[in-house]
């Protein structure tokens, strides 16, 4: 593919918006032109609840507490510091530029055509990547309960359901994703409010549990102060996908105030989520026995805690969780990704063809492309 040029710059004139100011494209997308504005306030925050709410936090947690140990709980919050500030800005950012390619075409505008190109290009490789992975993910789990059904077969299940909502239009997906991350985060503040009664009351027979589980064996930072870094490459995975807020911003009714809101919102509830949970966790459970996980179901610290205190079918409570974690955030990925490379053609930096929309206004060949991920998944 060519590099792409920077365009020659045209005098100034007394017309010429000022930095900062829309330009045509904004004024065409706050018009309605092209991609459709239908998703509301309470959707968007969903979605970036969604996208960033999935196996990274039920499952992945496990690699997280076995390299940092009870010390986990500083490598979350330095995360959620780090996403806050980023949000903030992303939300800022989106609000006075709610345009397709999101913070991919504000880089090409005030950075130049290269930094768009290797913005968007970058970005849709690496949630091309994550797709595949949260589908192959959630064909484990359909597998954990039909163990008899091949594996591509599975992935091609859930790769026509996440396709099928994605294809109708931005209404059903911004519908869909509110109502599985509504399933999410209910479940999640479940085991927060139980977990917390167990450590503060317990059970009749067996008491609080307090916090001494996160210093009796080997102290606060068993491992050292470098596996607080070490696990922040697991910590900074689960918090990934909220920034697919931002990209709803060309097709949300009111973004100058909903993408701000839903950003700010974001910050505080993921770090209170993902912090609280994680020291409920480690409170409840010795952090060696939540580090010999195996990767499976029935590892996932979450399923450890409540088989602990005798919840039945704690396993597969767990795994309907996590499934509907992993589609959605698969979901919600390939609406971010078919977007960004949507913007990608419109600005002539990518085959024209992908910036062609429906009369629904879904970007359908931009978002075929974005399932090569899934494709590589069941081929592998």
């Amino acid at each position: 593919m060519a590099a792409p040029e920077r365009p020659a710059q045209a005098p100034a004139s007394p017309t010429e918006p000022a930095p900062g100011a829309p330009s045509g494209g904004e004024e065409a997308a706050a018009r309605g032109g092209g991609l459709v504005r239908s998703l509301t306030p309470r959707q968007t925050t969903m979605i970036g609840l969604g996208s960033a709410l999935g196996t990274g936090l039920f499952l992945g947690s496990g690699s997280a507490i076995s390299a940092a140990g009870p010390a986990v709980i500083v490598s979350y919050a330095i995360g959620a510091v780090l996403v806050a500030i980023i949000a903030v800005l992303l939300g800022e950012m989106s609000a006075a530029h709610p345009v397709q390619g999101s913070f991919g075409a504000v880089a090409h505008r005030y950075l130049g055509p290269w930094a768009g190109f290797v913005t968007r290009w970058t970005y849709w490789f690496s949630a091309v990547v994550v797709i595949g992975t949260e589908v192959v993910a959630s064909a484990l789990y359909l597998r954990w309960w039909w163990p008899g059904v091949p594996m591509s077969a599975a992935i091609l299940a859930v790769a026509a359901v996440v396709l099928a909502v994605n294809v109708i239009n931005v209404k059903s997906f911004g519908t869909t994703e509110f109502w599985l991350s509504t399933i999410k985060v209910t479940a999640l503040c479940a085991f927060i409010l139980c977990a917390a009664f167990l450590v503060l009351f317990g059970l009749p027979d067996t008491g609080a549990t307090g916090f001494a589980h996160l210093t009796d064996d080997g102290g606060f930072v068993p491992q050292g102060v470098k596996s607080i870094w070490i696990a922040m490459s697991v910590v900074m995975f689960a918090y990934a996908g909220f920034e697919v807020v931002a990209i709803a911003s060309a097709e949300a009714t009111d973004p100058q105030r909903s993408i701000r809101t839903a950003m700010r919102q974001l910050a505080w509830r993921l770090s209170v989520f993902y912090v609280l949970a994680i020291t409920l966790v480690v409170a409840l459970i010795p952090w060696r026995r939540l580090a010999a996980g195996d990767g499976s179901v029935e590892a996932s610290p979450f399923v450890r805690v409540f088989s602990d205190v005798g919840v039945p079918a704690a396993a597969t409570l767990t795994n309907l969780v996590v499934l509907i974690a992993a589609v959605s955030a698969a979901n919600a990925h390939l609406y971010g990704a078919s977007r960004l490379l949507h913007s990608l053609g419109d600005d002539g930096l990518a085959p024209a063809p992908l910036a062609r929309l429906t009369a629904r206004g879904v970007p359908a060949n931009a978002l075929a492309a974005s399932t090569l991920g899934i494709a590589a998944a069941a081929l592998l």
